[in-house]
């Protein structure tokens, strides 16, 4: 016997399935590794969260949504071009050392975002340390602090991509 679906069908399951996971207070979803490769995205909104909007601009939308201010913030992503809202790289570690030399680093969480309040004298360089071992740095020294905005889905500025190890 054979069973048909008709057409939508599975647009509405997936439709009901988001529906549910919203109103469940999901703020992730477990997505197709050629969506996000780490396999996980945020579906939280605007809901608070250190994890949120991961590769969105942080520091531009705490700015205008009142959220709290940072010096510094961003993603780190294993590729470089992964999209908005895919969960980056945990446990790495990004160096900010300001042109007075003081050094602040700061690990990423779970989402693969790291931020801070603390500040160093501009310009400033970043390297990027994934178990200890440095896997990136910055090509020059730069006085904006909200990575995430040159460092975006679509690059800008001269950045090479996303802020990733490879």
């Amino acid at each position: 016997m054979k069973v048909r679906i008709p057409s939508g069908t599975a647009f509405l399951g997936i439709s009901l399935i988001a529906a549910i996971a919203a109103c469940s207070g999901a703020t992730t979803q477990t997505v197709d590794a050629t969506v996000c490769s780490s396999k996980t995205q945020w579906i939280g909104g605007d809901e608070e969260s250190e994890e949120m909007h991961p590769g969105r601009d942080c520091i531009d939308c705490h700015s205008r949504q009142d959220g709290p201010g940072f010096q510094f913030a961003g993603t780190v992503f294993p590729k470089s071009s992964e999209n908005n809202d895919c969960f980056g790289t945990a446990n790495a570690v990004v160096e900010i050392t300001g042109s007075d030399g003081k050094t602040i680093s700061l690990t990423t969480n779970a989402a693969g975002n790291f931020h801070s309040n603390s500040s160093v004298a501009k310009p400033y360089t970043a390297k990027l340390l994934i178990g200890g071992k440095v896997v990136g740095e910055m090509g020059s020294a730069q006085t904006n602090g909200s990575c995430n905005s040159c460092h975006a889905q679509t690059p800008i500025g001269g950045a090479p991509g996303r802020i990733s190890s490879n």
